[in-house]
């Protein structure tokens, strides 16, 4: 299947006419979100070490994400494209070729996209640090939503934040426009409380690899506190301290988690 350039670029400036006026996932100053909100970011020491390198976020395209729901139509939504479009579109009248259509009409989408995930909370997590750490060897940056909003320097696109909205796939509507699927998941994965940025490019070589694009930003207005894993052992934490010295983040408090540590009493 080929999708024309001009067909990615309206499918962009349909989700920037959504975007403006969807007030559900894209969020301004609301009561829910704002400048003082609380944001974590789990991550390994590796993807750390490369934040602090780097000096740049990473953004992965959706298309290598886990969860296959990713960026998918809902069943309603389905069901209003088959209904609203001509079926010389999805392969004429063959429903399993109009579904199979519609899946590479996704993917190819999706190759255009790159998001990076924060989850909102006021404290830290046990099941994020369970699901999304691989090790024992793992940490958490700590920071608020306006710091992760102005740390970004001179972004080449246009970044759009927005907290994903959990749903039921099988009755509710999510999207007809792909790139808007992306701010809505399933409910089984409402613990992530999760904030998501999203960058989208007409032409998905100007992303800086094949999986994603690094996005630039100052660390040290990016960083608010580092957390370590709760099942880190003692040396960790002086590994994490000296990287904070060696890229100039001394005043940025490293911290162990006591999440599983004895009750007192």
């Amino acid at each position: 299947m080929i999708i024309s350039k001009p067909t990615i670029i309206s499918s962009i400036m349909n989700f920037e006419d959504r975007y403006q006026y969807n007030r559900e996932y894209n969020i301004f100053e609301t009561n829910e979100v704002n400048q003082s909100t609380l944001l974590w970011r789990y991550m390994s020491l590796a993807q750390f070490v490369s934040l602090l390198e780097k000096k740049a976020l990473f953004f992965s395209k959706p298309v290598y994400f886990r969860d296959s729901y990713e960026g998918s139509f809902s069943k309603y939504d389905v069901d209003q494209i088959l209904r609203d479009h001509d079926s010389y579109l999805f392969g004429g009248s063959d429903f399993q070729k109009k579904i199979e259509w519609l899946k590479k009409y996704i993917t190819i989408h999706l190759e255009h996209a790159a998001v990076n995930c924060w989850h909102i909370n006021e404290e830290e997590s046990a099941a994020m640090w369970d699901i999304y750490l691989k090790s024992n060897e793992g940490l958490a940056i700590k920071t608020t939503f306006g710091n992760l909003r102005s740390s970004f320097v001179n972004p080449r696109f246009r970044i759009h934040v927005g907290k994903v909205q959990y749903i039921d796939f099988n009755k509710d509507m999510a999207s007809t426009n792909v790139f808007e699927s992306l701010f809505y998941k399933r409910k089984s994965f409402k613990y992530e409380q999760e904030l998501r940025l999203l960058v989208l490019s007409e032409d998905k070589r100007y992303f800086s690899t094949e999986t994603g694009t690094y996005i630039s930003v100052d660390i040290n207005k990016l960083i608010g506190s580092i957390h370590v894993s709760p099942t880190s052992p003692g040396w960790f934490k002086e590994i994490v301290e000296s990287l904070t010295h060696k890229y100039g983040l001394e005043d940025k408090p490293v911290i162990q988690s006591d999440l599983y540590s004895d009750p007192l009493y």
